[in-house]
């Protein structure tokens, strides 16, 4: 069994591979925050756009992580702030640059945020969530 401490650590893990782990649940904490990595290429002329509930969740920052120094392959990292407890979605839509509208792909994350008194919530998380 894991102590409280450890599973609320574990509920601040972010997902680091979308390919693999696609449609697996993303879990938060109130005020805590959130990431979804994908894999990107600019070159493509297709970027991530997000589509999320701006009540349940706040986008901080959407930055580029380069691999090896190599600006045309790589990830697109969205980091979200955390800003009440309940279930909501993320939908990531691969779209062209030029025409939104055009889209290649969409990637869709299910968001469980958590208040942090409520361990309750957290003995639920501990069952389900297979990282812990």
């Amino acid at each position: 069994m894991y102590s409280a401490k450890q599973i609320l650590e574990a509920i601040d893990h972010t997902i680091r591979n979308a390919d693999i782990i696609m449609d697996s649940p993303v879990y938060g904490r109130i005020g805590k925050l959130v990431e979804i990595t994908v894999p990107s290429n600019p070159a493509s002329g297709y970027q991530w756009v997000p589509d999320y509930d701006p009540g349940f969740l706040t986008l901080i920052t959407k930055d580029r992580i380069s691999q090896s120094g190599d600006a045309w392959t790589g990830k697109d990292r969205f980091v979200f702030r955390a800003e009440q407890a309940g279930t909501s979605k993320v939908v990531l839509n691969l779209s062209y640059v030029t025409n939104p509208s055009v889209r290649a792909d969409s990637k869709t994350y299910g968001v469980e945020i958590y208040d942090t008194e409520n361990f309750d919530q957290v003995d639920r998380l501990a069952q389900r969530d297979p990282y812990l």
